[in-house]
């Protein structure tokens, strides 16, 4: 029976034990130590799936499944690669993430139909120079790999058929200017708290999502000169752009050459220096928000109907500024530590969808009860907020981890 396997897919079976069939027999139960060499005898394998499976060791027998197309490890304990993967010359999808993998093998070059590699949430300290041997790779995810450090090698330049590159929540220092050979490069993340260089993206101008983030950079660790980006204004293709740099006061008057610019996400302080705007954004996120004064400006934004304040220090926010924006709907307040109270509540007449989370200090949402549009409202770790008001017309309420003494409905 098994002779003819050819997608394979193990999760979390703890007490599954042994698959018999034909020739071959396949010995879970030793999973907890090591991968069956069995694994080899299924020679029309296409994929295969071992996830949250507790095992230490794959065999280099791995590497005879010659037809292999999909390799899924995620959520298991394997901590090691063996060099034979590298014959695996079918391969197009390897999925390591959430593993205990530290480093890749060379071999990993090797493998010239690779398309997807994903290490999201794994332990891998450094991108090998060999991965810029994977000429067919289109998606590269290291995202949440905490520690990931040093520099980028060079050779990723050499990705050409490259679309997605995500390096989000790492410890990476460098990312280097032979990125900007990239060209097919459509989704580019890059989020680390010891970033200290940002290269030119000038040639990069297929990119349509571009996040470029240093929060919690130490002091200790700078960037040679506070970026300015004068080549942002190259990148038309822009849809979404996040730009939460530490030391980035200014951005450039091409700015607003970004006529397909729909998200926005800056530091308060950043937004507070632009004079023009891309025209088309209807979403916007403020990161670190220390006055509103700003907000003035927002009356240039027609179809803005979603607001994200993140991470603010002010103790009161004033809401009546975003009266103005006639399209807003959505309003998202999140991890502002200091935050006391939102006050003019009232002023955002369409508000359809209000959640507020992770303000530990917050004790009121004034004039809540008379927006008539709110529909959804979700209020997640605000624990001195003890009350809400009668809100007769919600179709949709969350209140989670509020632990007060007093009920809030």
């Amino acid at each position: 029976m098994l002779q003819h396997l050819k997608h394979l897919e193990i999760n979390g079976c703890i007490g599954l034990r042994m698959l018999k069939g034909g020739p071959t027999t396949l010995d879970l139960g030793i999973l907890r130590q090591a991968w069956p060499d069995s694994l080899a005898n299924l020679k029309r394998l296409s994929t295969l799936r071992m996830e949250n499976v507790e095992f230490l060791e794959l065999p280099n027998s791995i590497g005879e499944i010659a037809g292999l197309q999909e390799l899924s490890l995620g959520d298991s304990s394997v901590n090691i690669i063996p060099e034979s993967i590298g014959k695996l010359k079918s391969l197009v999808k390897l999925k390591l993430s959430g593993t205990d993998i530290i480093e890749l093998p060379n071999s990993i070059g090797e493998l010239k139909s690779l398309k997807v590699l994903l290490m999201d949430r794994c332990k891998l300290k450094k991108l090998p120079k060999a991965i810029g041997m994977l000429e067919k790779l289109e998606y590269l995810g290291a995202t949440l790999c905490e520690s990931l450090e040093g520099e980028v090698p060079m050779e990723i330049g050499a990705l050409s058929s490259l679309k997605s590159l995500w390096l989000g929540g790492t410890r990476i220092s460098v990312v280097p200017p032979s990125i900007s050979s990239l060209s097919l490069l459509e989704d580019l993340i890059i989020s680390s708290s010891r970033l200290q260089q940002i290269p030119d993206l000038s040639n990069l101008t297929n990119l349509e999502r571009l996040v470029l983030c240093d929060h919690e950079r130490p002091k200790y660790v700078k960037m040679p000169h506070a970026p300015y980006l004068p080549w942002i204004g190259r990148l038309t293709k822009l849809t979404w752009l996040n730009l939460d740099l530490s030391d980035m006061t200014v951005l450039p008057a091409e700015f607003s050459a970004l006529v397909d610019l729909q998200c926005l996400q800056l530091r308060g302080s950043t937004f507070q220096s632009l004079e023009h705007f891309p025209p088309n954004i209807w979403r916007v996120t403020f990161f670190d928000l220390r006055s509103t004064d700003g907000w003035s400006c927002l009356r240039t934004f027609k179809y803005l109907s979603r607001v994200h304040v993140s991470r603010s220090g002010l103790t009161e926010i004033p809401l009546d500024a975003l009266g103005q924006l006639q399209n807003l709907c959505e309003l998202i307040v999140s991890e502002c530590q200091a935050l006391e109270k939102l006050y003019h509540v009232t002023c955002l007449r369409k508000l359809s969808y209000l959640a507020v989370r992770d303000c530990p200090r917050l004790v009121e949402i004034q004039g809540i009860e008379r927006l008539e549009s709110l529909e959804n409202l979700i209020i997640i770790c605000c624990p001195l907020l003890k009350e809400l008001p009668d809100l007769q017309d919600l179709t949709k309420l969350r209140i989670s981890n509020c632990h007060s003494d007093e009920t809030l409905v």
